[in-house]
């Protein structure tokens, strides 16, 4: 599936058409510069064991703007400013930061708004002081981060009775299954009996590889049935052709439902 989508967005799907009055000028001239400053550098000293670094660096700059050339929004150059500010140091700092040459004077010119562009999207924000206060490392207890199912939500689960041991899929644009409360404690699910999140098997996969998927987890799953939650509202289109797909070889036995959700338990035919 992972091979299969990079192929699909490698041939062109999901693409955006480069703007050429967009920030790619950014990447065109750093990367320009970075060339310019190994074939500098080359002249200057051959054997100078500093053109593996900036060489390298090259090589990152280019594997991370191939991203942005294929989907070209310049928010995805702006995800990216960090390690560019990181490359123009590097390169910077590899090629002599103290000589007075051409590149590095205009590598030093490039950083100046890559830099401060970094800067006053930080120290700019004016929530930056209170987001840095609420600042949280990782913790082990990794699921008390996952949001609580709404009272809609956990009505039906607990008409449902359903636990924490019970294979479930949950399927809708938030895609991970939200905790809920059963007894005294909030749980999550750690069973599937699909493969899951569903999202991942949608376009560019075809249905045919779709089903192929589907058989071949159920194959190796070998869960009797499990529970699909269903989020009213939200791709309903997509999900009728998972309910398609999934009938061919489970059959619903029961199924709880109210305004906003449904769920619905399916066993193996």
């Amino acid at each position: 599936c992972f091979v299969e989508h990079g192929l699909s967005y490698a041939g062109g799907f999901g693409q955006i058409n480069l703007n050429t009055s967009g920030p790619v000028w950014l990447l065109f001239i750093l990367f320009s510069t970075i060339l310019y400053t190994i074939g500098s550098m080359i002249l200057r000293n051959p054997l100078n064991r500093n053109l593996i670094t900036v060489a390298a660096a090259a090589s990152c700059l280019w594997s991370i703007g191939s991203y942005f050339i294929g989907r070209a929004v310049a928010n995805n150059v702006t995800a990216i400013l960090p390690l560019l500010g990181f490359i123009s140091v590097v390169v910077l700092n590899s090629s002599g930061s103290n000589e007075s040459n051409t590149p590095n004077l205009i590598l030093k010119v490039i950083m100046v708004p890559i830099f401060t562009i970094i800067l006053m999207t930080s120290f700019g924000n004016m929530d930056f002081v209170n987001k840095l206060k609420k600042f949280q490392t990782l913790e082990s207890n990794f699921s008390s981060k996952v949001r609580v199912a709404e009272p809609a939500l956990q009505e039906l689960l607990d008409q449902a009775k359903i636990k924490s041991t019970d294979p479930v899929v949950y399927y809708g644009f938030l895609a991970a299954m939200p905790q809920w409360k059963f007894g005294n404690q909030f749980v999550l699910s750690d069973r599937t009996w699909l493969p899951n999140p569903l999202q991942l098997a949608e376009e560019p996969i075809t249905e045919a590889r779709r089903n192929t998927y589907l058989q071949r987890f159920i194959e190796t799953a070998k869960e009797e049935g499990g529970y699909l939650i269903l989020t009213k509202g939200e791709a309903e289109d997509r999900a009728v052709k998972w309910l398609d797909i999934i009938n061919k070889t489970h059959r619903p036995v029961n199924v709880f439902e109210n305004d906003k959700w449904k769920i619905i338990y399916f066993k193996r035919r």
